[in-house]
């Protein structure tokens, strides 16, 4: 009966040591029980035991205590016991606690006590790591090489129906791929870190990591939405000042992306006019261009920002020699250019036309050389309109200062005969 007696109170007292090792009970006793629950690796005793532990039991007050257990509780319950995640989540409340006015760390623990109850331990333990990266490290995005930040804006945490946002005070959007970055300076919002979506109303954006100068080319957005998880945005009604492009600031579409591209073959920022009529005459001599206006990357374009191609045209005493429609044409300080080029020669009454061209026009030598493609359209034929007859050859030359077009095949290392074939077959 003795021993009875004795096995029984082992076995109440493991029941009760039991109960112990499974859940949290006080803030008095969370520094034990954590230790026991949660094991540390060797390296990391020594953080949680000399500053983490000692400062989240030194924020939680008789107020928050309750929520507090049972928000670890539950993170218990969802198996999580990455020392990182505990971490976060004891930095998340020493910072609010030293840095937030009373009453706000009780808000977020019940906002995260009802986030975990909701969600699996995969989703919130992302989530905890997006809301320390927000209210300790004042990044919206720091993952897989990608960082969006405002470290030097006010970060002010905002409750809407338990719901956490942020009002970002004005300041710089810093985003960062690998090499690449970029920034908008002088910008507000507000940041969702549910959904990593940021709402920013105005700001300034430059090309400096392609190369130009701040008063060279600049651009003022207004209202846009970043989502923090990808490198890429766009704004709407951004105006772009660009006086070697034109003199007047544009109105249209900014575009930036953050890549691992090198700075010579960068394809970002960009921007795209509204407006597809603008007229540039002589925009190299005797060349005039009719179309929309824009930036990509280090270089300006003349674009077409809709279904209408935009226009070159080459003159002659007056006369329009050449004309070119496509849907981009470079412009370089000697060099105009493009990859795809709808092309109509003017002999006169007469035209040559062909659907699928790249050309490039040298303003030094006055030279414009035109190359048909050797797939799809751009086997297509010359045509010529007055004499209804196809020619079967490779480009088109004609030097500035001349009537005359010259038509040849490309010189491969062996002659090759132009072929011209009459629709009509002479009939």
């Amino acid at each position: 009966m003795r021993k009875f007696g004795w096995l029984l109170a082992l076995l109440l007292s493991l029941q009760m040591s039991a109960q112990k090792v499974v859940r949290f009970s006080t803030i008095d006793q969370f520094t034990e029980e954590f230790t026991t629950l949660v094991k540390l690796p060797k390296e990391r005793k020594e953080l949680f035991g000399d500053s983490l532990l000692p400062d989240v039991v030194y924020a939680i007050d008789e107020d928050s205590e309750k929520d507090w257990i049972t928000l670890c509780n539950n993170m218990l319950r969802k198996r999580i016991t990455d020392p990182d995640v505990w971490e976060e989540l004891f930095r998340i409340t020493a910072y609010i606690n030293n840095n937030e006015e009373y009453g706000t760390l009780l808000k977020v623990v019940d906002h995260l006590n009802g986030y975990i109850r909701s969600n699996p331990s995969s989703r919130t333990k992302d989530y905890l790591g997006q809301l320390y990266s927000n209210i300790v490290k004042h990044r919206f995005y720091d993952k897989n090489d990608l960082i969006w930040k405002a470290p030097y804006s006010e970060w002010s945490m905002q409750f809407d129906q338990k719901e956490i946002y942020f009002i970002i005070g004005e300041g710089d959007i810093i985003g960062r791929f690998r090499e690449d970055s970029t920034i908008v300076m002088g910008t507000s919002g507000r940041f969702f870190p549910r959904t990593g979506t940021l709402e920013a109303k105005g700001g300034t954006v430059f090309w400096g990591r392609v190369g130009k100068y701040e008063e060279e080319l600049y651009g003022e957005l207004s209202n846009w939405t970043l989502d923090t998880r990808q490198g890429y945005f766009k704004a709407d009604s951004a105006t772009l000042y660009a006086p070697e492009l034109y003199d007047e600031p544009l109105k249209g579409l900014f575009e930036e992306r953050l890549s691992a591209r090198a700075q010579r073959s960068a394809q970002y920022p960009r921007f795209a006019s509204y407006k597809n009529d603008f007229l540039l005459p002589n925009v190299y001599n005797e060349v005039h261009f009719r179309g929309g206006l824009g930036v990509v990357g280090p270089n300006y374009y003349g674009l077409s920002p809709d279904s209408a191609m935009a226009k070159v045209q080459f003159t002659y005493n007056n006369d329009t020699i050449i004309t070119l429609r496509s849907g981009r044409f470079l412009f370089r300080d000697s060099l105009l250019s493009s990859g795809r080029v709808e092309v109509t020669a003017h002999l006169g009454e007469d035209s040559l036309y062909h659907p699928y061209c790249e050309m490039r026009f040298d303003s030094r030598s006055g030279q414009v050389r035109i190359i048909r493609y050797k797939t799809g359209l751009g086997l297509s034929s010359w045509t010529d309109s007055y004499h209804s007859m196809d020619m079967n050859v490779d480009q088109l030359i004609w030097n500035q200062g001349t009537p005359k077009l010259s038509l040849r095949n490309l010189n491969l290392g062996s002659q090759q005969a132009a072929v011209f074939e009459s629709k009509q077959y002479f009939r």
